[in-house]
C-alpha cells in the first residue's frame, strides 16, 4: 500500500496545478461569495416570514429599499472593515489575480465549479424549455419538443466533442475548454430537466388549473403562482438524481483537457506509477462525498416541504 502518494499529492487532488502562491486570492474570492450569500439570506429572513408559509409575502416599498440598498452597504462595510485589515495587498488586484489564473485551477475544485454552474444553468434553461413544452402554441411547443428529443438522443461525450470542434468554426477563434464543457453540460442536462418539469406539472390534478383560472388569473399567472410552486415540490427527488448524475459526468471533461478531478488523479497516477488503486480509490471517495451531500440536501428539503404541506392542511 502506498497511501503516502495521496498525502504528497493532496493539493493536486484539491486544486490541480493552480499556483499555491495564489491560494490566498482564491480563498478571498470564496469568502466574499459566502458573505454575499449569507447577507442575502439574512436580509431575506428579515423581510419575509419564511417560517409560516412557503409562499413569500410581497415586500413593502420600505422593505424593498432595505433589500436593494442595505445589501450593498452591508457588503461594503464587511469588505473594508473586516477583509481589508486582514489582507495587506490591494483586494481588487488580489481578486483579479486569482481570476486571471482560473484556467490553471483543477482537481476537485474544478469539478465542483463545473457541477455547480452546470446545475444552475441547466435548471433555468430546462425550466423554460419545460414550460414551452407545456404551451398550447405550436411556435413554442414544437421547437421545445425537437430540442428535448434531439439532445436526449445524443451521448454527452459526443456533445462535448461537437462544441469543442464546432465553436472555433462558428466564432472564428478557439473557445476555452472550460466554457465549452460547461455549455455542453447545461444543454445536455437541461433537456432532462425539461422532461422532469413537464412530468411534474402533469402530475397535478387538472382541477388546480381550473380553480386558479376561476379566481381570475391568466394562464401564465396560474402557472407561475399556483401550478409551478406545487409541481416543483414533487420534482425535487428527480432534480437531485439528475444533478448527481451531472456531478459524476464532470469526469468526461477530462477528454478535452479540462483539469478536473479525474484528469488530476490520472496525472498523479502516471507520475507516480506505484499506487493506482490508492489514487482512484481516493477520487471515488471524493465523488461519493459530493454526491452524498447533494442527496442529503435533497432529503432535508423534502422533509421541510412535507412539514409545510402538513401545516397548510
Amino acid at each position: 500500500m502506498h497511501w503516502d502518494v495521496i498525502y504528497r499529492n493532496i493539493d493536486y487532488f484539491l486544486i490541480g496545478p493552480f499556483p499555491k502562491a495564489k491560494l490566498p486570492a482564491l480563498a478571498l474570492l470564496v469568502i466574499v461569495a459566502v458573505m454575499l450569500f449569507l447577507a442575502l439570506r439574512w436580509l431575506k429572513e428579515v423581510i419575509h416570514d419564511t417560517h409560516l408559509s412557503v409562499v413569500e409575502t410581497k415586500p413593502t416599498p420600505m422593505q424593498r429599499i432595505v433589500l436593494y440598498l442595505g445589501t450593498p452597504l452591508l457588503l461594503t462595510g464587511l469588505w473594508f472593515l473586516v477583509l481589508e485589515p486582514m489582507y495587506p495587498e490591494p483586494l481588487f488586484d488580489t481578486c483579479w489575480d486569482a481570476i486571471d489564473n482560473f484556467d490553471r485551477l483543477g482537481g476537485i475544485t474544478m469539478s465542483i465549479i463545473l457541477a455547480a454552474l452546470g446545475i444552475f444553468g441547466a435548471f433555468w434553461v430546462g425550466l423554460v424549455v419545460g414550460l414551452m413544452r407545456q404551451s398550447k402554441r405550436r411556435i413554442f411547443k414544437y421547437p421545445s419538443m425537437a430540442y428535448i428529443e434531439v439532445i436526449r438522443g445524443v451521448p454527452l461525450i459526443m456533445l462535448i466533442f461537437w462544441f469543442f470542434f464546432l465553436a472555433p468554426m462558428l466564432l472564428g477563434q478557439a473557445m476555452p475548454k472550460f466554457w465549452t464543457t460547461l455549455v455542453a453540460f447545461i444543454i445536455f442536462t437541461s433537456a432532462y430537466i425539461a422532461e422532469i418539469v413537464r412530468a411534474g406539472i402533469q402530475s397535478l390534478p387538472s382541477g388546480q388549473t381550473e380553480a386558479a383560472r376561476g379566481t381570475g388569473l391568466s394562464g401564465i399567472q396560474s402557472m407561475m403562482f399556483v401550478i409551478l410552486p406545487q409541481a416543483l415540490r414533487n420534482m425535487i427527488p428527480s432534480f437531485v438524481n439528475q444533478f448527481v448524475s451531472l456531478t459524476k459526468d464532470t469526469s468526461l471533461a477530462s477528454i478535452i483537457g479540462v483539469n478536473e478531478l479525474f484528469l488530476s488523479a490520472n496525472q498523479v497516477n502516471q507520475r507516480e506509477l506505484t499506487a493506482p488503486m490508492e489514487v482512484f480509490t481516493t477520487i471515488a471517495v471524493m465523488y461519493f462525498v459530493i454526491c452524498y451531500v447533494l442527496t442529503a440536501t435533497s432529503r432535508r428539503l423534502e422533509r421541510q416541504m412535507a412539514r409545510y404541506q402538513a401545516r397548510d392542511r
